[in-house]
C-alpha cells in the first residue's frame, strides 16, 4: 500500500515507517530518553526522528519537556493510525518470511495508506 503525501516544497514524499515506530516508543514509554533505550539509539536520533515524522505530517505529535513526553491533540488522533501502520508491518514481515518468493519481497512497509 502506498500513502504520497504532498510535500511543502512541491512534489511527494513517502512516509517512514522507522519514524512511526520511533513516536509509538516515545508515546509508550513518556518520553524521548526511555524510547531511545528501547530503541537501542541515542536521545537525539529520537529527537530527530520525531521532527521529521512531525515536518511529513505538517503538525506537532508531542509535547516534550524535561521527564515526560505526551501527544498533542493531533498526536492523539495519529496514534491509532501509527498502530494500525506498526501492526501491518509485522503482518507483512510474517507473510513476506514464510512466502516461496521470501527473497522477491521487501520485508517491510515502505509506502502505506492513512
Amino acid at each position: 500500500m502506498e500513502r504520497l503525501w504532498p510535500h511543502k516544497g512541491g512534489g511527494m514524499r513517502m512516509l517512514n515507517l522507522s519514524q512511526v515506530q520511533t513516536f509509538l516508543a516515545v508515546i509508550d514509554e513518556g518520553g524521548i530518553q526511555s524510547a531511545a533505550e528501547r530503541l537501542a539509539c541515542s536521545q537525539p536520533a529520537v529527537s530527530q526522528q520525531l521532527r521529521k515524522l512531525e515536518e511529513f505530517v505538517g503538525v506537532p505529535l508531542v509535547v516534550r519537556n524535561r521527564s515526560r513526553a505526551v501527544p498533542t491533540r493531533d498526536g492523539e488522533l495519529f496514534l491509532p493510525k501509527a498502530r494500525s501502520l506498526k501492526a501491518a508491518s509485522g503482518w507483512c514481515n510474517r507473510a513476506s518470511s514464510s512466502s516461496p518468493v521470501h527473497s522477491l519481497v521487501s520485508p517491510s512497509i515502505s509506502r502505506v495508506y492513512l
